[in-house]
């Protein structure tokens, strides 16, 4: 990603808040295809590892959907409920299909103005999610992770799902 001062001189470039366990984040929307609530009914597929909830439809395309909390093996407050409800729809970069990533929540979207770089020497996060973290931001009274997406979803481990 660029560096904060480059995204704010972009203009109007909008970042889709969201929230994975305890940790709150933010990716530009130019990585999301659509935002949406998990459908009800998705086509399970047998054998695969837990976190991949299924396979669902993006108009004529055909998606898993990853409950990245438990793919990360981050903690979720069991408090809030079984299963998360909102997906983003992520595009895969270069040789990555594109995935939707269940998230426990859609929180809100910012401008990139609204963003400010913070000290982050004290933000702790989540390590599943530190390679794809390019910074730590604040904006709206709230510390943000800047996550990478596309680098998030080129994980080798999401990418090989073991059907065996």
């Amino acid at each position: 990603m660029n560096s904060l001062n480059s995204l704010k001189q972009k203009g109007g470039m909008h970042f889709a808040g969201y929230r994975i366990g305890e940790t709150y984040c933010l990716s530009p929307s130019t990585s999301i295809i659509a935002v949406d609530q998990v459908p009800k009914l998705l086509n399970q597929i047998p054998g695969t590892k837990p976190w991949l909830m299924g396979a669902g439809r993006l108009g004529r395309q055909l998606l898993p959907f990853v409950n990245i909390s438990r793919f990360l093996n981050i903690y979720r407050d069991p408090a809030l409920g079984n299963e998360a409800g909102a997906a983003l729809f992520v595009k895969g970069g270069e040789g990555v299909g594109n995935v939707a990533l269940v998230v426990d929540e859609i929180c809100e979207f910012l401008l990139a103005s609204e963003l400010r770089d913070c000290d982050q020497s004290e933000f702790m996060i989540p390590p599943g999610l530190g390679k794809s973290m390019r910074k730590a931001v604040t904006a709206r009274g709230r510390t943000w992770a800047l996550i990478d997406l596309p680098a998030l979803i080129a994980d080798d481990k999401l990418q090989n799902v073991d059907l065996t």
